[in-house]
Protein backbone atom coordinates (compact mmCIF):
# COMPACT_ATOMS: atom_id res chain seq x y z
CA UNK A 1 0.00 0.00 0.00
CA UNK A 2 1.16 3.01 -1.53
CA UNK A 3 1.19 6.54 0.92
CA UNK A 4 -0.83 8.09 -1.07
CA UNK A 5 -3.36 5.18 -1.19
CA UNK A 6 -3.66 5.95 3.12
CA UNK A 7 -2.89 9.68 3.62
CA UNK A 8 -4.51 9.03 7.33
CA UNK A 9 -1.36 6.88 7.66
CA UNK A 10 1.29 8.99 6.23
CA UNK A 11 2.31 12.55 6.76
CA UNK A 12 1.26 14.51 3.39
CA UNK A 13 3.92 17.21 3.49
CA UNK A 14 7.17 16.97 5.70
CA UNK A 15 8.12 20.56 5.21
CA UNK A 16 4.96 21.32 7.15
CA UNK A 17 7.18 21.59 10.10
CA UNK A 18 10.11 23.78 9.38
CA UNK A 19 10.12 27.26 10.61
CA UNK A 20 8.23 25.63 13.73
CA UNK A 21 9.07 25.26 17.00
CA UNK A 22 9.11 21.39 18.08
CA UNK A 23 8.80 20.38 22.64
CA UNK A 24 9.18 24.31 23.05
CA UNK A 25 13.15 23.78 22.35
CA UNK A 26 13.86 22.64 18.86
CA UNK A 27 13.46 25.19 15.99
CA UNK A 28 13.11 23.35 12.74
CA UNK A 29 15.28 24.76 10.20
CA UNK A 30 15.13 22.43 7.05
CA UNK A 31 15.04 18.94 5.87
CA UNK A 32 18.29 16.77 5.89
CA UNK A 33 17.11 14.22 4.22
CA UNK A 34 14.14 11.65 3.54
CA UNK A 35 13.43 8.11 2.87
CA UNK A 36 10.55 5.69 3.22
CA UNK A 37 9.32 5.65 6.79
CA UNK A 38 11.54 8.95 8.67
CA UNK A 39 12.23 12.88 7.96
CA UNK A 40 15.70 14.05 9.08
CA UNK A 41 15.43 17.46 10.21
CA UNK A 42 18.10 20.03 10.98
CA UNK A 43 17.25 22.15 13.72
CA UNK A 44 18.70 24.40 16.65
CA UNK A 45 18.11 23.43 20.32
CA UNK A 46 16.84 26.61 21.98
CA UNK A 47 18.71 25.85 25.10
CA UNK A 48 21.59 25.37 24.15
CA UNK A 49 21.64 27.06 21.20
CA UNK A 50 23.68 24.44 18.76
CA UNK A 51 22.60 22.28 15.87
CA UNK A 52 20.85 19.46 16.05
CA UNK A 53 19.51 16.55 14.09
CA UNK A 54 15.74 15.94 14.48
CA UNK A 55 14.66 12.18 12.90
CA UNK A 56 10.80 11.30 13.40
CA UNK A 57 8.71 8.71 11.42
CA UNK A 58 5.92 9.74 8.46
CA UNK A 59 3.28 8.07 10.40
CA UNK A 60 1.23 8.84 13.47
CA UNK A 61 -0.24 5.38 13.75
CA UNK A 62 0.41 5.12 18.43
CA UNK A 63 1.54 1.93 18.52
CA UNK A 64 4.33 2.50 15.60
CA UNK A 65 5.09 5.68 17.18
CA UNK A 66 5.49 4.26 20.83
CA UNK A 67 7.73 1.29 19.62
CA UNK A 68 9.92 3.95 18.02
CA UNK A 69 10.22 5.76 21.09
CA UNK A 70 11.16 2.75 23.08
CA UNK A 71 13.84 2.09 20.35
CA UNK A 72 15.49 5.04 20.72
CA UNK A 73 15.50 5.22 23.86
CA UNK A 74 17.61 2.10 23.73
CA UNK A 75 19.53 3.50 21.49
CA UNK A 76 20.60 6.35 23.58
CA UNK A 77 22.05 3.73 26.15
CA UNK A 78 24.73 3.15 23.97
CA UNK A 79 27.65 5.86 24.25
CA UNK A 80 30.82 5.12 21.80
CA UNK A 81 32.76 7.68 19.87
CA UNK A 82 31.97 5.53 16.87
CA UNK A 83 27.70 5.71 17.32
CA UNK A 84 26.13 9.30 16.73
CA UNK A 85 25.34 10.96 19.97
CA UNK A 86 21.70 10.97 20.91
CA UNK A 87 20.64 14.21 22.88
CA UNK A 88 16.90 13.41 23.32
CA UNK A 89 13.87 11.47 22.95
CA UNK A 90 10.36 12.72 23.55
CA UNK A 91 6.67 11.88 22.20
CA UNK A 92 4.12 14.47 21.33
CA UNK A 93 0.73 14.15 20.11
CA UNK A 94 2.23 14.62 16.49
CA UNK A 95 4.34 11.56 16.76
CA UNK A 96 7.71 10.22 18.42
CA UNK A 97 10.58 12.49 18.28
CA UNK A 98 14.69 11.31 18.51
CA UNK A 99 17.14 14.36 18.89
CA UNK A 100 20.86 13.51 18.25
CA UNK A 101 24.20 15.26 17.55
CA UNK A 102 24.56 16.99 13.65
CA UNK A 103 27.01 15.55 11.86
CA UNK A 104 29.34 17.15 9.53
CA UNK A 105 30.03 14.66 7.01
CA UNK A 106 29.28 12.51 4.59
CA UNK A 107 27.63 8.77 4.14
CA UNK A 108 29.86 5.76 3.30
CA UNK A 109 26.89 5.49 0.58
CA UNK A 110 27.52 8.49 -1.12
CA UNK A 111 31.16 8.39 -0.91
CA UNK A 112 30.99 5.05 -3.08
CA UNK A 113 28.78 6.78 -5.65
CA UNK A 114 30.83 9.58 -6.32
CA UNK A 115 34.29 8.18 -5.60
CA UNK A 116 34.05 4.75 -5.83
CA UNK A 117 35.80 2.39 -3.64
CA UNK A 118 38.08 2.75 -1.08
CA UNK A 119 41.63 2.84 -2.39
CA UNK A 120 43.51 2.59 0.30
CA UNK A 121 44.53 -0.32 2.88
CA UNK A 122 44.88 1.76 5.91
CA UNK A 123 41.53 3.43 4.86
CA UNK A 124 39.79 0.55 4.73
CA UNK A 125 41.27 -0.99 7.78
CA UNK A 126 39.67 2.48 9.90
CA UNK A 127 36.50 2.49 7.71
CA UNK A 128 35.82 -1.28 9.07
CA UNK A 129 37.50 -1.72 12.76
CA UNK A 130 35.76 1.78 13.70
CA UNK A 131 32.30 0.13 12.19
CA UNK A 132 33.35 -2.97 14.70
CA UNK A 133 34.51 -0.79 17.62
CA UNK A 134 30.40 0.03 17.35
CA UNK A 135 28.88 -2.93 17.16
CA UNK A 136 31.12 -4.56 19.99
CA UNK A 137 30.19 -2.06 22.23
CA UNK A 138 26.30 -2.35 21.33
CA UNK A 139 26.81 -6.05 21.75
CA UNK A 140 27.58 -5.54 25.03
CA UNK A 141 24.26 -4.39 25.69
CA UNK A 142 21.97 -7.17 23.39
CA UNK A 143 21.76 -4.13 20.76
CA UNK A 144 21.33 -5.36 17.48
CA UNK A 145 21.82 -2.86 14.91
CA UNK A 146 19.98 -5.56 12.13
CA UNK A 147 19.92 -2.63 9.23
CA UNK A 148 23.65 -2.29 8.76
CA UNK A 149 23.97 -0.47 5.29
CA UNK A 150 26.04 2.21 3.45
CA UNK A 151 23.57 4.80 4.19
CA UNK A 152 23.49 4.46 7.57
CA UNK A 153 27.74 4.97 8.00
CA UNK A 154 28.60 8.67 8.29
CA UNK A 155 32.56 9.35 7.51
CA UNK A 156 33.25 12.73 9.04
CA UNK A 157 35.18 15.59 7.95
CA UNK A 158 38.13 16.43 10.26
CA UNK A 159 41.13 18.25 10.43
CA UNK A 160 43.82 15.74 10.42
CA UNK A 161 41.94 14.46 7.07
CA UNK A 162 41.74 11.24 9.30
CA UNK A 163 38.66 8.43 8.90
CA UNK A 164 36.13 8.99 11.61
CA UNK A 165 33.12 6.68 11.38
CA UNK A 166 29.69 7.40 13.12
CA UNK A 167 26.91 4.55 12.62
CA UNK A 168 23.32 5.55 12.47
CA UNK A 169 19.78 4.05 13.26
CA UNK A 170 20.36 1.71 15.78
CA UNK A 171 17.23 -0.17 16.44
CA UNK A 172 15.01 1.63 13.83
CA UNK A 173 15.14 -1.58 11.54
CA UNK A 174 12.37 -2.96 14.56
CA UNK A 175 10.47 -0.16 13.89
CA UNK A 176 10.44 -0.40 10.11
CA UNK A 177 9.06 -3.94 10.48
CA UNK A 178 6.45 -3.00 12.49
CA UNK A 179 5.55 -0.78 9.25
CA UNK A 180 6.24 -2.81 6.92
CA UNK A 181 3.24 -4.98 9.00
CA UNK A 182 0.52 -2.18 9.06
CA UNK A 183 0.89 -0.78 5.30
CA UNK A 184 1.93 -3.93 3.83
CA UNK A 185 4.88 -2.19 2.03
CA UNK A 186 8.14 -3.93 1.50
CA UNK A 187 9.18 -8.08 2.05
CA UNK A 188 11.35 -8.32 4.65
CA UNK A 189 12.78 -6.11 7.37
CA UNK A 190 16.11 -4.70 6.70
CA UNK A 191 17.81 -4.11 3.13
CA UNK A 192 17.77 -6.92 1.32
CA UNK A 193 21.31 -6.08 -0.65
CA UNK A 194 22.80 -6.50 2.77
CA UNK A 195 20.58 -8.83 4.83
CA UNK A 196 21.82 -11.90 6.67
CA UNK A 197 20.22 -15.80 5.15
CA UNK A 198 18.90 -15.45 8.79
CA UNK A 199 17.18 -12.13 7.67
CA UNK A 200 15.88 -13.10 4.78
CA UNK A 201 14.28 -16.43 5.85
CA UNK A 202 12.72 -14.24 8.68
CA UNK A 203 14.59 -16.45 12.03
CA UNK A 204 16.08 -14.94 15.31
CA UNK A 205 18.74 -12.87 14.79
CA UNK A 206 21.83 -12.10 16.84
CA UNK A 207 25.17 -10.04 16.61
CA UNK A 208 26.56 -12.52 14.34
CA UNK A 209 23.86 -11.18 11.79
CA UNK A 210 25.36 -7.38 12.03
CA UNK A 211 28.92 -9.67 11.57
CA UNK A 212 27.66 -11.04 8.30
CA UNK A 213 25.70 -7.51 7.22
CA UNK A 214 29.49 -6.10 7.48
CA UNK A 215 31.27 -8.54 5.78
CA UNK A 216 29.31 -7.49 2.82
CA UNK A 217 29.37 -4.11 3.73
CA UNK A 218 33.46 -4.33 3.60
CA UNK A 219 33.46 -6.28 0.23
CA UNK A 220 31.45 -3.26 -1.28
CA UNK A 221 33.69 -0.74 -0.03
CA UNK A 222 36.69 -3.10 -0.87
CA UNK A 223 35.69 -3.89 -4.27
CA UNK A 224 33.38 -0.91 -5.45
CA UNK A 225 30.48 -3.60 -6.21
CA UNK A 226 28.25 -5.99 -4.17
CA UNK A 227 29.24 -9.64 -3.84
CA UNK A 228 25.39 -10.59 -4.57
CA UNK A 229 24.22 -8.11 -7.51
CA UNK A 230 21.23 -9.19 -9.12
CA UNK A 231 18.37 -7.85 -10.99
CA UNK A 232 16.20 -8.97 -8.90
CA UNK A 233 16.07 -8.42 -4.86
CA UNK A 234 14.86 -11.97 -4.44
CA UNK A 235 17.60 -13.39 -6.40
CA UNK A 236 19.69 -11.27 -4.02
CA UNK A 237 18.05 -13.23 -0.92
CA UNK A 238 18.28 -16.81 -2.40
CA UNK A 239 22.12 -16.14 -2.88
CA UNK A 240 22.71 -14.99 0.65
CA UNK A 241 20.98 -18.44 1.74
CA UNK A 242 22.74 -20.89 -1.05
CA UNK A 243 26.07 -22.07 0.86
CA UNK A 244 27.09 -23.28 -2.66
CA UNK A 245 26.97 -19.31 -4.02
CA UNK A 246 30.53 -17.68 -3.04
CA UNK A 247 30.82 -14.57 -4.40
CA UNK A 248 34.21 -13.78 -6.93
CA UNK A 249 37.32 -13.36 -4.31
CA UNK A 250 38.40 -10.17 -3.29
CA UNK A 251 41.90 -10.58 -4.82
CA UNK A 252 40.80 -10.76 -8.77
CA UNK A 253 39.36 -6.90 -7.96
CA UNK A 254 42.18 -5.45 -5.96
CA UNK A 255 45.13 -7.58 -7.08
CA UNK A 256 47.02 -4.34 -5.63
CA UNK A 257 46.27 -4.58 -1.63
CA UNK A 258 48.71 -6.03 0.52
CA UNK A 259 47.90 -9.58 1.82
CA UNK A 260 44.91 -9.64 -0.63
CA UNK A 261 44.01 -13.30 0.01
CA UNK A 262 44.50 -12.85 4.00
CA UNK A 263 41.72 -10.35 3.54
CA UNK A 264 40.01 -12.08 1.23
CA UNK A 265 39.54 -15.11 3.81
CA UNK A 266 38.40 -12.48 6.61
CA UNK A 267 34.99 -11.39 4.25
CA UNK A 268 34.34 -14.56 3.11
CA UNK A 269 34.76 -15.91 7.05
CA UNK A 270 32.31 -13.11 7.52
CA UNK A 271 29.67 -14.03 5.04
CA UNK A 272 29.35 -17.61 5.70
CA UNK A 273 25.62 -19.06 5.35
CA UNK A 274 25.78 -20.39 8.67
CA UNK A 275 25.97 -18.36 11.64
CA UNK A 276 28.32 -20.67 13.37
CA UNK A 277 30.98 -20.90 10.76
CA UNK A 278 31.39 -17.15 11.02
CA UNK A 279 33.31 -14.79 13.70
CA UNK A 280 31.18 -15.54 16.48
CA UNK A 281 31.58 -11.71 17.99
CA UNK A 282 32.96 -7.92 16.64
CA UNK A 283 36.16 -8.19 18.68
CA UNK A 284 36.89 -11.47 16.96
CA UNK A 285 36.16 -10.02 13.84
CA UNK A 286 38.42 -6.92 14.57
CA UNK A 287 41.48 -9.34 16.05
CA UNK A 288 41.56 -11.05 12.18
CA UNK A 289 41.73 -7.60 10.40
CA UNK A 290 44.08 -6.32 12.87
CA UNK A 291 46.21 -9.13 11.58
CA UNK A 292 45.54 -8.18 8.15
CA UNK A 293 46.81 -4.88 8.58
CA UNK A 294 49.57 -5.68 10.16
CA UNK A 295 51.05 -7.94 7.48
CA UNK A 296 50.31 -5.04 5.10
CA UNK A 297 52.66 -2.61 7.54
CA UNK A 298 55.07 -5.04 7.57
CA UNK A 299 55.31 -5.76 3.69
CA UNK A 300 54.60 -9.60 4.39
CA UNK A 301 51.80 -12.22 3.30
CA UNK A 302 51.26 -14.31 6.40
CA UNK A 303 47.93 -15.76 6.29
CA UNK A 304 45.65 -15.76 9.45
CA UNK A 305 46.42 -18.41 12.39
CA UNK A 306 44.05 -21.58 12.32
CA UNK A 307 42.81 -20.21 15.92
CA UNK A 308 41.07 -17.19 14.18
CA UNK A 309 40.01 -18.98 11.29
CA UNK A 310 38.36 -21.84 13.06
CA UNK A 311 37.50 -19.88 16.30
CA UNK A 312 34.02 -20.40 18.18
CA UNK A 313 33.60 -18.47 21.19
CA UNK A 314 31.73 -20.86 23.92
CA UNK A 315 28.79 -18.13 24.85
CA UNK A 316 28.41 -19.07 20.64
CA UNK A 317 28.84 -22.62 21.50
CA UNK A 318 26.26 -22.41 24.18
CA UNK A 319 23.79 -20.32 22.22
CA UNK A 320 23.96 -23.25 19.41
CA UNK A 321 23.38 -25.96 21.96
CA UNK A 322 20.54 -24.65 23.66
CA UNK A 323 18.83 -22.50 20.41
CA UNK A 324 19.01 -24.74 17.35
CA UNK A 325 18.83 -22.95 14.27
CA UNK A 326 15.55 -23.10 12.04
CA UNK A 327 13.26 -24.25 14.75
CA UNK A 328 9.93 -23.71 14.11
CA UNK A 329 7.55 -22.10 16.21
CA UNK A 330 5.35 -25.46 16.09
CA UNK A 331 7.94 -27.80 16.70
CA UNK A 332 8.75 -25.82 19.78
CA UNK A 333 5.06 -25.83 21.39
CA UNK A 334 5.05 -29.47 20.31
CA UNK A 335 8.45 -30.07 22.54
CA UNK A 336 7.02 -28.34 25.30
CA UNK A 337 3.54 -29.78 25.54
CA UNK A 338 6.00 -33.20 25.37
CA UNK A 339 7.75 -32.74 27.96
CA UNK A 340 5.17 -31.38 30.07
CA UNK A 341 3.25 -34.68 29.37
CA UNK A 342 6.13 -36.90 30.28
CA UNK A 343 6.97 -34.79 33.51
CA UNK A 344 4.83 -36.53 35.81
CA UNK A 345 5.73 -39.90 34.39
CA UNK A 346 9.36 -38.71 34.73
CA UNK A 347 8.43 -37.65 38.62
CA UNK A 348 7.04 -41.00 39.31
CA UNK A 349 9.80 -43.24 37.93
CA UNK A 350 12.21 -40.94 40.21
CA UNK A 351 10.10 -41.64 43.37
CA UNK A 352 10.16 -45.51 42.80
CA UNK A 353 13.59 -45.48 42.19
CA UNK A 354 14.44 -44.00 45.48
CA UNK A 355 12.47 -45.79 47.90
CA UNK A 356 13.96 -48.76 46.35
CA UNK A 357 17.00 -47.32 47.39
CA UNK A 358 16.13 -46.47 50.48
CA UNK A 359 14.52 -50.15 51.19
CA UNK A 360 17.86 -51.43 50.14
CA UNK A 361 20.04 -49.56 52.43
CA UNK A 362 18.25 -50.37 55.03
CA UNK A 363 18.04 -53.97 54.90
CA UNK A 364 22.37 -53.83 54.79
CA UNK A 365 22.16 -51.54 57.59
CA UNK A 366 20.07 -54.34 59.59
CA UNK A 367 21.67 -57.34 58.24
CA UNK A 368 25.19 -55.73 58.86
CA UNK A 369 24.21 -55.09 62.66
CA UNK A 370 22.76 -58.14 62.76
CA UNK A 371 26.06 -60.46 61.52
CA UNK A 372 27.97 -57.96 64.35
CA UNK A 373 26.19 -59.63 67.08
CA UNK A 374 25.88 -62.83 66.33
CA UNK A 375 29.80 -63.43 65.46
CA UNK A 376 30.63 -60.79 68.63
CA UNK A 377 33.06 -63.45 70.18
CA UNK A 378 34.66 -64.37 66.80
CA UNK A 379 34.92 -60.58 65.91
CA UNK A 380 36.38 -60.62 69.72
CA UNK A 381 39.27 -62.95 68.95
CA UNK A 382 40.21 -61.95 65.83
CA UNK A 383 40.73 -58.05 67.23
CA UNK A 384 43.12 -59.51 69.79
CA UNK A 385 45.01 -61.77 67.35
CA UNK A 386 45.31 -59.03 65.08
CA UNK A 387 46.97 -56.88 68.25
CA UNK A 388 48.95 -59.70 69.15
CA UNK A 389 49.96 -59.62 65.79
CA UNK A 390 50.90 -56.17 65.36
CA UNK A 391 52.64 -56.22 69.01
CA UNK A 392 55.21 -58.92 67.66
CA UNK A 393 56.53 -57.06 64.50
CA UNK A 394 56.98 -53.59 66.44
CA UNK A 395 58.47 -55.58 69.57
CA UNK A 396 60.58 -58.49 67.83
CA UNK A 397 60.58 -61.44 70.14
CA UNK A 398 64.90 -61.86 71.57
CA UNK A 399 65.96 -65.13 71.99
CA UNK A 400 67.40 -65.76 75.00
CA UNK A 401 70.01 -67.97 74.27
CA UNK A 402 71.59 -67.11 70.67
CA UNK A 403 73.14 -70.33 69.82
CA UNK A 404 69.55 -72.18 70.36
CA UNK A 405 68.20 -74.16 67.81
CA UNK A 406 64.88 -72.61 65.88
CA UNK A 407 62.30 -75.54 67.07
CA UNK A 408 59.69 -72.99 65.81
CA UNK A 409 58.52 -75.25 63.22
CA UNK A 410 58.47 -78.71 65.39
CA UNK A 411 55.31 -80.19 66.99
CA UNK A 412 55.29 -79.13 70.77
CA UNK A 413 55.01 -81.65 73.58
CA UNK A 414 52.73 -81.06 76.03
CA UNK A 415 53.63 -79.87 79.53
CA UNK A 416 54.51 -81.71 82.44
CA UNK A 417 52.12 -80.80 85.14
CA UNK A 418 54.38 -82.79 88.21
CA UNK A 419 57.04 -80.96 87.47
CA UNK A 420 57.93 -77.34 87.01
CA UNK A 421 61.30 -78.11 84.77
CA UNK A 422 60.92 -77.25 80.96
CA UNK A 423 60.89 -80.22 78.79
CA UNK A 424 62.58 -79.87 75.54
CA UNK A 425 60.27 -77.73 72.97
CA UNK A 426 58.54 -76.48 75.87
CA UNK A 427 57.65 -72.29 75.57
CA UNK A 428 57.93 -70.38 78.63
CA UNK A 429 57.65 -66.60 78.86
CA UNK A 430 59.68 -64.78 81.21
CA UNK A 431 60.31 -61.02 81.82
CA UNK A 432 63.17 -58.96 81.87
CA UNK A 433 62.26 -55.17 82.42
CA UNK A 434 59.96 -53.93 80.01
CA UNK A 435 60.47 -56.82 77.85
CA UNK A 436 59.28 -60.37 77.06
CA UNK A 437 61.08 -62.96 75.89
CA UNK A 438 60.11 -66.57 74.33
CA UNK A 439 62.19 -69.26 75.81
CA UNK A 440 62.02 -72.44 74.17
Amino acid sequence: MSQSEDSSFARPFADTFVGSTVAGNYLIEGILGEGGMAVVYKAKQVSTQRHVAIKTLKTQEQVISQRFAREMKTHAKLHHKNIVEAIDCFETTEGAYFVMELLNGVSLFDRLKSVGRIESAEDIYAIVAQILAALEHAHQFQIVHRDLKAPNIVLLNTANDSVHVKVLDFGIAKVQDDMQRLTGQGQALGSPLYMSPEQCMGHDVSNRSDLYTLGILGYELITGDLPYAYPRLAQVMAAHCDPNKRPKPISESRPDLGNVETLNQIIMKAIETEPDKRFQSASEFHLALDHWIQTVRNGTNIPLPRAILQSVTSTAKKELRSKPSQRTTSQALTQKGNNRSSKGQVDQETAVKNFLLGLAVCCVIITTAGLAFAFRENIKDAFINISITVSSVLSPVKPADEGLADHSKQETPAPDPNTNKRRPGERRETRNGNHTYRVF
